[in-house]
């Protein structure tokens, strides 16, 4: 019986312990226009993709600000950053998150429009 217990808690160590103590890292994320200046926040999505993965791992439907941190992204992982602007998409990018902090700067196009004046 105590070797049952003993067995058993071990078990329970070893498959927790690593993951409670697992490195994280935080993508800093620079959305700009061609011109290269700063774009509002406002209306902008992101989806954060692992290893390629169809699913994402993360949906970011409020930016704070700009720049803008993704958090809590396990290290030695290849991440690709999605970019939508009004739900359309705009762009992506890749980020090999090697060390706990790694800056990705995106460029979203300008999006095309008309502007209606009436007289």
């Amino acid at each position: 019986m105590k070797y049952t217990i003993l067995l058993a808690l071990s078990f329970v160590l070893f498959f927790t312990i690593p993951h409670a103590f697992a490195e994280t890292g935080t993508i800093e994320l620079f959305l700009k226009n061609e011109n290269g200046d700063r774009i509002s926040p406002v209306d902008i999505t992101l989806k954060v993709y692992k290893n390629l993965d169809t699913n994402p791992i993360k949906v970011i439907d409020q930016l704070d600000g700009n720049p803008f941190q993704i958090t809590s992204l396990p290290l030695d992982q290849r991440y690709k950053v999605e970019v939508y602007v009004n739900s359309m998409y705009a762009d992506s990018g890749f980020v090999d998150l090697q060390k706990p902090s790694q800056k990705l700067d995106m460029t979203v196009e300008n999006m095309g429009g008309m502007r209606l004046t009436i007289l």
